[in-house]
C-alpha cells in the first residue's frame, strides 16, 4: 500500500518532504517487524491437544470379511472404531464430526490411501464419519461406528512397514464463533498383522460390518 501510494507522486527536493519519507519508512519497518513476529509465534505455537477423552473402548482394529453372507473367503479387510468419548474441554460444541482414515505406509515411503485400495465408487467412505450433537464439557457421548473403506486382501502382499489411522474432529463452537478442527494419528501397524495373519489362515470375522458394530456394546 505505502509503495503504490509514492509511485505518482512528484518527488520534492526539500527537507520537509524528506522528513515525511522518513517517517512513512520508520512506520512501515515497525509494521513490518510486528508482522513477522506474530508470524514466528504462530509457527512456534505448541500443538492444541486434542479434547476428546477415550472412557469406554468397544471396538477398535482391523475385521476380515467375506464378499457374501454365505462365503466363508477373505474378501477385504476393514477397521472399526466404537467408543465412549468425553469433551474434557471447557467448550460446549453444537455440532463434532468426527471421522476416520486408514494410511498404508509402503517400504519405499509411499503412502496408500482409500484414493488408491478403494473402489472409488461415490459413498463407499460414507461410514467413515459420524456426527455427534450438543456436546457439553465433562459430558460423554458415542462414537457409535467408524467403519473405513474396504481393503482388499490383495495389499497383504504388499511391503507396507506403517499402518496409521488417522482420526479428525472437526467441531462447531457457536458461543465462541469458531470451528475448531482436532486431529491425531494412531499407530495400528500391529493390529493390521494380526489381520494379515487371519486372511492367511483363511479366517472370516464377518460378512456385514455394519451389523457386527451395531450388535457390540
Amino acid at each position: 500500500m505505502i509503495k503504490s501510494r509514492f509511485q505518482n507522486s512528484k518527488y520534492i527536493g526539500n527537507s520537509q518532504t524528506k522528513e515525511i519519507m522518513l517517517l512513512f519508512i520508520l512506520v512501515f519497518s515497525l509494521i513490518s517487524c510486528n508482522n513477522v513476529s506474530k508470524s514466528k509465534t504462530t509457527v512456534e505455537s505448541p500443538i492444541v491437544e486434542v479434547p476428546f477423552k477415550e472412557t469406554n473402548m468397544i471396538i477398535d482394529g482391523f475385521f476380515v470379511q467375506s464378499r457374501e453372507s454365505n462365503d466363508s473367503k477373505p474378501y477385504s479387510i476393514s477397521y472399526i472404531y466404537k467408543a465412549d468419548l468425553c469433551n474434557s474441554s471447557n467448550n460446549t460444541f453444537d455440532k463434532v464430526i468426527t471421522k476416520f482414515e486408514i494410511i498404508l505406509e509402503l517400504d519405499n515411503g509411499n503412502l496408500l490411501t482409500k484414493k488408491e485400495y478403494g473402489t472409488g465408487y461415490f459413498g463407499e467412505d460414507i461410514l467413515e464419519l459420524i456426527s455427534n450433537r450438543n456436546w457439553k464439557p465433562n459430558q460423554t457421548q458415542r462414537i457409535e461406528r467408524l467403519i473405513s473403506v474396504k481393503i482388499p486382501i490383495k495389499y497383504i502382499d504388499y511391503p507396507i512397514k506403517k499402518v496409521t489411522v488417522q482420526y479428525e474432529f472437526e467441531c462447531d463452537d457457536q458461543i465462541n464463533d469458531s470451528q475448531p478442527i482436532y486431529t491425531y494419528n494412531v499407530d495400528v501397524t500391529d493390529k493390521w498383522h494380526n489381520a494379515v495373519i487371519k486372511v492367511k489362515n483363511n479366517e472370516v470375522d464377518f460378512y456385514d460390518s455394519w451389523d457386527f458394530a451395531e450388535k457390540q456394546n
